[in-house]
């Protein structure tokens, strides 16, 4: 099997992958709770209401408990259904998550690995000059007794 790169990286991997990780799944879980309440209190007629940035963060709690209209405006007493507002919330959740891996994987496949694809080198150095160079790129699939 052959592997992405020609040789090992030599930094170890350490907690910051896992700490980024961690705290981009913390942002989208909050993102996702309020916009699944919103989509929820838009769908059941209550309009288009987001909370202010002092109960973003502090909101998610109670409306996760049942109170739909938690860090809102006063004048907004009606609510929406709970699982109107999970089903919205989980939506925006795997909406989220599957932009951003999306992304990930768009910018990952961007790197330089270092090695050309076969197209590339047979571009490079023609078809002729790969079949008689053969052993010399691929030994462990041409060895030197086979012709």
């Amino acid at each position: 099997m052959m592997k992405d790169a020609q040789h090992e990286d030599g930094y170890p991997w350490t907690w910051e992958p896992a700490a980024l990780t961690g705290i981009l799944l913390l942002i989208i879980g909050i993102l996702a709770v309020q916009i699944g309440r919103t989509a929820a209190l838009l769908f059941t007629g209550s309009g288009l209401w987001w909370p202010t940035s002092e109960h973003l963060v502090t909101s998610c709690w109670a409306i996760l408990r049942g109170n739909t209209t938690a860090g809102l405006p006063t004048h907004t007493a009606v609510g929406s259904p709970m699982w109107l507002v999970w089903t919205m919330t989980a939506a925006a959740a795997a909406a989220m998550c599957g932009t951003s891996g999306w992304a990930l994987m768009r910018l990952r496949g961007r790197a330089i690995k270092g090695m050309a694809t076969a197209d590339q080198a047979q571009h490079l150095l023609g078809l002729r000059r790969l079949r008689l160079t053969r052993g010399i790129i691929r030994p462990d699939l041409y060895p030197k007794g086979r012709q």
